[in-house]
């Protein structure tokens, strides 16, 4: 049976039986952490693993000795240069791995907005808008803009499970940097102030009231930084 290692030669699989050997989802069980996780510490070469069957394996003695590793020492007791705290780096790989979760979580989301504010970057830039273009732009932004305000609300609130939030509860730099969502917002957001300012200037005056149609029209000025902080923080403290 042909065998490819990871990270010990292919002879160690000969050497054991295969039975002795844990897959993914229960390496990734003993461990608490998600499968994802466990393939990415196997890959990163942190954990030991063969490829055997088409997937991915786990010696019982490779898994006790990284399980032992990362027991925690309980004397209170720094651990010394020559003893590194697996404890926690275990702990920091968790965090990145959960935050590198939540970010793929939301990624469907940010590449179609990325994509649409593309679109009308460039659209701006050619000067290629009429008032037909910027208000339908403004009519979807009714329903887009509170929309995407919440997703982005909501990975805020995901970020802050793992990384912390200023003293008095509120939205941090570290939370911040962590968002992979707000960005691509904020670049919406900066679009439909432009188009909203270019409908007041140019197209306000000139439309007659029935051209508007009965739809509404997202207000993009009103919207605040300080009023996200303030519903993260209130929906955090109620989660």
């Amino acid at each position: 049976m042909a065998a490819l290692s990871c990270s010990m030669p292919p002879g160690d699989v000969e050497r054991r039986p295969v039975a002795d050997y844990v897959k993914l989802p229960e390496v990734a069980r003993r461990l608490d952490v998600s499968e994802k996780t466990a393939r990415r510490m196997v890959k990163s070469g942190k954990l030991p693993a063969v490829f055997v069957g088409g997937a991915y394996r786990v010696s019982e003695e490779d898994l006790a000795e990284y399980l032992e590793g990362a027991r925690v020492d309980l004397s209170g007791k720094a651990p010394t240069s020559s003893q590194p705290d697996f404890n926690g780096l275990l702990e920091e790989e968790h965090r990145r791995a959960v935050l590198a979760e939540i970010r793929e979580s939301y990624s469907e989301t940010r590449e179609g907005l990325e994509h649409y504010c593309d679109t009308w970057e460039q659209r701006i830039a050619a000067g290629d808008l009429d008032w037909l273009a910027v208000q339908g732009f403004l009519e979807a932004g009714d329903p887009l803009l509170p929309a995407m305000t919440d997703a982005v609300v909501s990975e805020l609130i995901e970020i802050s499970r793992v990384v912390s939030a200023t003293e008095d509860g509120r939205v941090s730099k570290e939370m911040l940097a962590e968002a992979s969502l707000k960005p691509a917002v904020d670049r919406y957001h900066t679009i439909g102030r432009k188009l909203q300012v270019m409908w007041q200037e140019r197209f306000a005056e000139t439309q007659p009231a029935e051209a508007a149609g009965d739809n509404k029209v997202a207000d993009f000025l009103a919207y605040k930084d300080a009023k996200l902080q303030a519903v993260v923080s209130r929906r955090a403290a109620s989660g």
